[in-house]
C-alpha cells in the first residue's frame, strides 16, 4: 500500500457496530420466521458470524493487533455454505430471498475489502455476485414462463402472484437486480475475455427487471445508467446497445402477456400507496423529533389510518411506508432524516454525480456506490429489506476513506461523523428489529411444539396454548406471515371458522405467495357452509394446480352439498383420473349413485 493511500483510521467502536449489524441482520433473515427452515437460519447465522468476526479483525488490525490470517477464506466458505443451503432448501419460496441476502452480504464484505485493501476488491466477489444473479434470473424465468401459470392465458395480474411465490417479493428481487447490474456493467466494460458472458448476464438481468413491473426499479436503473455515464466510469463504451436490446425484448414480452399489461396500466397500486403515505405522514407529524422508535412502524400504524384506508382494499397490518424518507421520519424523526440525508450525500459524492471535491474514485468503487444509489432511488417509492444496514456500512467505509489525510484526521470529517451517526442509528434499528424477530421466532417454535404434540397425541385442549404463542409472535412482529398462517389453521381446528377464514384472507393480503391458501380457504368455507365462496376457491385452487386431484375432490364435495349431482360426478371422475385416493373418490361416487 502506497503512503499516499494510507489506511483510514476507523474507530473500533464503528466496526463493533458493523459486527452487530452483520450478526443480527443476517442471522435473523426472512427464513428465521419459519421454524421449518432451520438450515437457512443456521447457515445465515454462520455467515453473519463470519462477517462479524472479519470486521472485528479489521478493526483490531487498525488498533495495532495483528489481523487474523486466512479470514477471507472463512468468510467465503461461510458464504458458499449459506448459498448452498438456500438452493437446496425444502422450502423454495425462501430460496430467492436467501440468495438476495447473500448478495447483500457480498456487497458489504466487498466494500470492507475495498476500504482495507488499498482500493482493490477481490475479483472472486464480483464473479460470485454475477453468478448468483444468473442463477436467480434463470430460476425466476423458469417459474415465470411456466405453461401452467394462469396469467399466461388470462389477464388479472396473476404474474404478481407467481412472481411473489417464486422470488419472495417483486420489489426486493428488483432491488437485488439493481445491486447486481452495476457489477455486470463494470464487468462488461473492463473485461475482454468474459465480455460475452457479462453481456448474457446483463441481458437476462434487464429482462427480469422489466418482468417485475416495478416502475420504481425502472426509474432507479435509469438513474444508475445516468450516474455511470455522468461519473465518467466507462473507460470503454457503455453497453447501451445491449441494454437497449434487452429493453426492447422486455417491452415485447410486456405487450404479449396480458397479465403484465394489466398490471402496468393499473392505477390501484398508486392509490394504495397514497393512502399509506398519508398514514405514514400522520405518524411522522405525531412525533416529529424522535419518531416512534426503530421497528415500531407496524405496531403504531393502525392508529393513524385514514377513513379511505379500508376502502382501498389494503390489509390491517402494514410494516413499511413504501417510501424510505417517510419510513425513517416515522420511526427515527428529524434525527433519522438528517442521518439519511448526510449518508445520501456520501453516496452521491462517491458515485461521482455532483461531488464538489473533484476527486475521482477508483473504478472498483463505482459498482458499490451505484448499487446503493439505485436501491435508494427505488426506496423513494418503496421500502425493500436490508437497505439500512448496507447503506450504513458503505457510508462509514466511504466516509472514513473520504480524504487521503493522515490516519488521525479523517474521523474529524463532518461526512465521516455523519456516516458514523447513521451507522449508530442503523445499529439501534437493527438490534431492536433483531430482538423482535428473535421473540417472534421463540413464540413460533413454542407454538410449533404445542401443535405437533397436540396432533400426535390426538388429545384436546392444546389449541388455546398454541393460539397464545402465535398471538405473541404477531405482537412482536405484526407482519410475520407464517405465524398468522398457522394461527388460521389452529383456529380452524378449534372450530372458530369465521376467525380462521378472516386470518386466511389476511395472510393472502400480506403475502399472496402461499400456494395452499385457496385450498385452505375452500375447506374452511365449505365447513362453515359458505358454498359459493368454497366453490370459487376450489376452482381457483384447481386452476393453479391442474395435476393435483385435491381441487376436483373439493369441487365435487361442494357441488354435492349444493345438490348439483352432474357437476359433482364430473369432478369426482376427474379426481379419479388425476390419481386421487380410491376411498375418497369411491365415497363420493357412492353418495352420487342413484338408488
Amino acid at each position: 500500500m502506497s503512503p499516499a493511500r494510507a489506511m483510514p483510521s476507523v474507530p473500533l467502536a464503528a466496526w463493533a457496530l458493523f459486527a452487530l449489524l452483520a450478526a443480527s441482520g443476517l442471522a435473523t433473515s426472512e427464513a428465521a420466521y419459519d421454524p421449518n427452515a432451520p438450515k437457512l437460519v443456521w447457515a445465515f447465522a454462520l455467515l453473519g458470524s463470519a462477517l462479524a468476526a472479519h470486521a472485528l479483525a479489521l478493526g483490531l488490525g487498525r488498533a495495532g493487533i495483528p489481523r487474523a490470517r486466512h479470514s477471507d477464506g472463512w468468510v467465503l466458505a461461510a458464504f458458499a455454505a449459506a448459498t448452498l443451503c438456500a438452493l437446496v432448501s425444502d422450502y423454495p419460496w425462501f430460496a430467492a430471498p436467501a440468495l438476495r441476502d447473500a448478495a447483500l452480504a457480498v456487497l458489504a464484505y466487498g466494500s470492507a475489502r475495498f476500504a482495507f485493501a488499498g482500493g482493490r476488491v477481490a475479483p472472486l466477489l464480483d464473479r460470485t455476485l454475477a453468478g448468483l444473479t444468473g442463477v436467480a434470473c434463470l430460476y425466476g424465468l423458469a417459474r415465470l414462463l411456466d405453461p401452467a401459470a394462469p396469467w399466461l392465458v388470462a389477464p388479472g395480474g396473476w404474474h404478481v402472484r407467481r412472481l411473489t411465490s417464486t422470488l419472495g417479493n417483486q420489489d426486493t428481487f428488483a432491488a437485488w437486480l439493481l445491486i447486481a447490474l452495476p457489477f455486470i456493467m463494470r464487468g462488461h466494460t473492463h473485461s475482454r475475455r468474459w465480455r460475452p458472458a457479462w453481456a448474457v448476464a446483463g441481458l437476462l438481468a434487464v429482462v427480469c427487471l422489466a418482468l417485475t413491473v416495478s416502475r420504481a426499479a425502472w426509474i432507479a436503473f435509469a438513474v444508475q445508467a445516468a450516474a455511470w455515464r455522468l461519473g465518467g466510469r466507462a473507460r470503454r463504451r457503455l453497453p447501451l446497445r445491449l441494454f437497449a436490446a434487452a429493453a426492447l425484448a422486455a417491452v415485447a414480452v410486456l405487450a404479449v402477456l396480458p397479465g403484465l399489461t394489466a398490471k402496468l396500466g393499473s392505477a390501484s397500486t398508486f392509490r394504495q400507496r397514497l393512502v399509506i403515505w398519508d398514514a405514514s405522514a400522520r405518524m411522522a407529524l405525531a412525533r416529529p423529533f424522535t419518531g416512534h422508535g426503530p421497528g415500531a412502524f407496524g405496531a403504531a400504524f393502525p392508529e393513524f389510518r385514514s377513513p379511505d384506508y379500508r376502502a382501498s382494499g389494503l390489509s390491517d397490518v402494514n410494516e413499511f411506508a413504501h417510501d424510505l424518507p417517510l419510513h425513517v421520519a416515522a420511526t427515527g424523526g428529524i434525527a433519522g432524516l438528517l442521518a439519511l440525508a448526510l449518508g445520501l450525500v456520501v453516496l452521491v459524492r462517491e458515485a461521482g454525480v455532483g461531488g464538489s471535491s473533484g476527486r475521482s474514485t477508483e473504478p472498483e468503487a463505482a459498482p458499490h456506490s451505484l448499487a446503493i444509489l439505485g436501491v435508494l432511488v427505488q426506496n423513494l417509492f418503496s421500502v425493500t429489506l436490508c437497505v439500512t444496514p448496507i447503506v450504513a456500512t458503505l457510508a462509514v467505509v466511504w466516509g472514513a476513506a473520504e480524504d487521503d489525510a493522515p490516519p488521525a484526521t479523517p474521523a474529524r470529517s463532518p461526512v465521516a461523523c455523519a456516516a458514523l451517526l447513521m451507522l449508530a442509528m442503523a445499529a439501534a434499528w437493527g438490534a431492536t428489529s433483531a430482538g423482535r424477530d428473535f421473540a417472534a421466532l421463540c413464540h413460533l417454535r413454542s407454538a410449533r411444539l404445542a401443535i405437533d404434540e397436540g396432533l400426535s397425541s390426538g388429545g384436546f385442549g392444546w389449541e388455546p396454548g398454541a393460539i397464545r404463542e402465535l398471538e405473541g409472535a404477531l405482537a412482536a412482529r405484526p407482519g410475520c406471515v407464517p405465524a398468522r398462517y398457522r394461527l388460521a389453521g389452529v383456529r380452524a381446528l378449534s372450530g372458530d371458522l369465521p376467525r380462521a377464514l378472516a386470518s386466511y384472507i389476511m395472510v393472502e393480503a400480506l403475502s399472496p405467495g402461499f400456494a395452499e391458501l385457496p385450498r385452505n380457504r375452500a375447506e374452511v368455507s365449505f365447513a362453515a357452509g359458505a358454498l359459493d365462496a368454497a366453490r370459487k376457491q376450489a376452482r381457483r385452487w384447481h386452476d393453479m394446480n391442474r395435476r393435483d386431484p385435491a381441487g376436483p375432490v373439493l369441487m365435487a364435495k361442494v357441488e354435492l352439498a349444493a345438490g348439483n349431482h352432474a357437476a359433482a360426478r364430473e369432478n369426482a371422475l376427474l379426481a379419479k383420473d388425476l390419481g386421487a385416493p380410491g376411498p375418497a373418490v369411491e365415497a363420493l361416487l357412492e353418495a352420487l349413485r342413484v338408488p
